[in-house]
């Protein structure tokens, strides 16, 4: 018996067939129509689009099956029904659930990014500065909390994933060193802190 969907793919279905005008929407298929190469669909702005619609719809469709289910549980026949995709279609674009996965992941690492550009630039206030970026870091975790999680389990067995959790990491820790740097030097503090520790 299949549990209802969970309320973010309820909301992905109903975009890819209420609005016809969504990144989601399906165009209907031209009976008739002569197939290209695939050179030639890439020349071709409105094929080009329509990659970059189906490509949008996997991504969502696959993040929501593993915030669901988890990675290990999470089947490409879940993630292809929830973006109204064929199998075939899935693998024209990745050849595994581990590459949908880690590029699930990099959308996460670069809205963790944009969270913390996105914190304000501090000025004067060191303490309110490194309060707003652990701020900034905590709120944008907690929105992807399950997808972090899943990250840390997985990246266990892969070598790639491991070294994605680690620039995550890596970049919110030099976007503070550098900030306490500059500060050091604009005399906001000391200069025996070290700004890397």
């Amino acid at each position: 018996m299949k549990a209802d969907p969970h309320p973010a793919e309820a909301e992905l279905i109903r975009a890819s067939v209420d609005d016809p005008g969504s990144a989601f929407a399906v165009a209907p298929r031209q009976v008739g129509t002569p197939t290209k190469t695939r050179a030639e669909d890439e020349s071709n702005p409105r094929t080009a689009a329509r990659r970059t619609r189906t490509r949008v719809r996997l991504l969502a469709a696959a993040r929501v099956i593993f915030e669901r289910d988890g990675f290990h549980a999470a089947r490409l026949s879940d993630i292809v029904e929830t973006a109204t995709v064929s199998i075939g279609t899935f693998y024209n674009y990745y050849s595994s659930k581990e590459k949908i996965f880690r590029d699930v992941m990099n959308q996460v690492s670069e809205d963790l990014v944009l969270a913390a550009r996105s914190g304000g630039q501090w000025a004067g206030d060191p303490v309110k500065g490194i309060e707003q970026a652990n701020l900034s870091y905590v709120k944008g975790y907690r929105r992807n909390a399950k997808l972090m999680s899943l990250l840390m389990q997985v990246a266990e067995q892969d070598a790639e994933l491991r070294e994605l959790r680690l620039e995550i990491r890596h970049s919110f820790e030099m976007r503070l060193s550098t900030v306490i740097a500059r500060w050091q030097r604009e005399g906001l503090v000391w200069d025996d802190v070290d700004p890397v520790y």
